[in-house]
Protein backbone atom coordinates (compact mmCIF):
# COMPACT_ATOMS: atom_id res chain seq x y z
CA UNK A 1 0.00 0.00 0.00
CA UNK A 2 1.09 3.57 -0.68
CA UNK A 3 0.65 6.81 1.24
CA UNK A 4 -0.48 10.13 -0.16
CA UNK A 5 0.80 12.98 2.02
CA UNK A 6 -1.48 15.86 1.06
CA UNK A 7 -0.43 19.36 2.09
CA UNK A 8 -2.80 22.31 1.72
CA UNK A 9 -1.47 25.81 2.28
CA UNK A 10 -2.70 29.32 2.92
CA UNK A 11 -0.27 32.00 1.85
CA UNK A 12 0.67 35.00 3.94
CA UNK A 13 -1.43 38.06 3.09
CA UNK A 14 0.14 39.99 0.23
CA UNK A 15 2.57 37.24 -0.78
CA UNK A 16 3.82 37.83 -4.32
CA UNK A 17 3.36 35.51 -7.30
CA UNK A 18 7.16 35.30 -7.42
CA UNK A 19 7.26 33.83 -3.90
CA UNK A 20 4.47 31.39 -4.75
CA UNK A 21 6.39 30.20 -7.81
CA UNK A 22 9.54 29.87 -5.70
CA UNK A 23 7.60 27.76 -3.19
CA UNK A 24 6.50 25.40 -5.98
CA UNK A 25 10.02 25.17 -7.38
CA UNK A 26 11.45 24.36 -3.94
CA UNK A 27 8.80 21.70 -3.41
CA UNK A 28 9.45 20.21 -6.86
CA UNK A 29 13.13 19.77 -5.98
CA UNK A 30 12.46 17.68 -2.86
CA UNK A 31 12.21 14.26 -4.61
CA UNK A 32 15.74 14.69 -6.00
CA UNK A 33 17.01 15.30 -2.45
CA UNK A 34 14.87 12.88 -0.46
CA UNK A 35 14.72 9.38 -1.99
CA UNK A 36 11.75 8.33 0.14
CA UNK A 37 9.53 10.64 -1.93
CA UNK A 38 8.46 8.47 -4.85
CA UNK A 39 6.48 11.16 -6.64
CA UNK A 40 5.40 14.74 -6.06
CA UNK A 41 2.45 16.48 -7.66
CA UNK A 42 2.26 20.27 -7.82
CA UNK A 43 -0.49 21.88 -9.85
CA UNK A 44 -2.80 24.83 -10.06
CA UNK A 45 -5.76 25.18 -7.72
CA UNK A 46 -9.24 25.16 -9.20
CA UNK A 47 -11.39 27.31 -6.90
CA UNK A 48 -14.29 25.45 -5.30
CA UNK A 49 -17.15 26.63 -3.10
CA UNK A 50 -16.02 24.26 -0.33
CA UNK A 51 -12.25 24.89 -0.45
CA UNK A 52 -12.44 26.83 2.86
CA UNK A 53 -9.88 29.38 1.75
CA UNK A 54 -6.95 27.04 1.13
CA UNK A 55 -4.79 28.63 -1.57
CA UNK A 56 -2.83 25.71 -2.98
CA UNK A 57 -1.65 22.19 -2.34
CA UNK A 58 0.93 19.49 -2.99
CA UNK A 59 0.61 15.71 -3.01
CA UNK A 60 3.61 13.62 -1.97
CA UNK A 61 3.67 9.89 -2.72
CA UNK A 62 5.43 7.47 -0.37
CA UNK A 63 5.67 3.69 -0.50
CA UNK A 64 4.94 3.22 3.19
CA UNK A 65 4.65 4.86 6.59
CA UNK A 66 8.33 4.28 7.38
CA UNK A 67 9.32 6.38 4.36
CA UNK A 68 6.91 9.13 5.42
CA UNK A 69 8.35 9.13 8.94
CA UNK A 70 11.88 9.27 7.50
CA UNK A 71 10.95 12.25 5.31
CA UNK A 72 9.42 14.40 8.06
CA UNK A 73 12.66 15.09 10.04
CA UNK A 74 14.90 14.91 6.94
CA UNK A 75 17.30 17.90 6.85
CA UNK A 76 16.23 18.85 3.30
CA UNK A 77 12.57 18.82 4.34
CA UNK A 78 13.36 21.00 7.36
CA UNK A 79 15.37 23.38 5.16
CA UNK A 80 12.43 23.57 2.73
CA UNK A 81 10.06 24.43 5.57
CA UNK A 82 12.45 27.14 6.80
CA UNK A 83 12.75 28.56 3.29
CA UNK A 84 8.93 28.80 3.11
CA UNK A 85 8.62 30.87 6.27
CA UNK A 86 7.19 34.22 5.32
CA UNK A 87 5.31 32.65 2.40
CA UNK A 88 3.09 30.09 4.15
CA UNK A 89 0.70 31.36 6.82
CA UNK A 90 -0.97 28.01 7.56
CA UNK A 91 -0.89 24.43 6.36
CA UNK A 92 -2.96 21.31 6.69
CA UNK A 93 -1.32 17.91 6.30
CA UNK A 94 -3.45 14.84 5.64
CA UNK A 95 -2.05 11.34 5.12
CA UNK A 96 -4.07 8.83 3.16
CA UNK A 97 -3.25 5.11 2.94
CA UNK A 98 -4.23 3.84 -0.51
Amino acid sequence: MAIYHIVLVKFEPGVTEEKIKAWKVLASQLPSKIPEIKKLEVGTKIPHQFDRGWDDGIIFHFDNEIDLKTYLPHPDHLAYMQACSGTIADRLCFDLLV
